[in-house]
């Protein structure tokens, strides 16, 4: 394997066209934080796609809601008719499967 397929098998391409005033904006970031346009551009899509992931994996809860869903978990309500008829359709979908 040469050293062009190494290296083209360990990354990928990002492409973007962008508006020149964006572009300026980059570029001008990019030097005040001392990096390249790529580089800027790669930790900072990467920071927000971070951001973007936890924001959608992680479930935040007050105080209170903590302790209601932690109280309802050791303590569940009664099961009322409608849960237990989704407990029955459940069952049936299962054997089915």
């Amino acid at each position: 394997m040469t050293y062009l397929n190494t290296t083209m098998a360990k990354t990928a391409r990002i492409e973007a066209r962008v508006q020149p005033d964006i572009h300026r904006l980059i570029k001008q970031a990019a030097q005040i934080s001392g990096s390249s346009i790529s580089e800027f551009i790669i930790n900072s899509a990467t920071a927000m796609a971070k951001k973007t992931i936890a924001q959608n994996q992680i479930i935040e809860l007050s105080l209170e809601d903590q302790q209601n869903f932690a109280n309802n978990l050791i303590n569940p309500p009664k099961m009322n008719d409608a849960m237990k008829e989704a407990f029955a359709l459940h069952r049936q979908y299962i054997k089915q499967s």
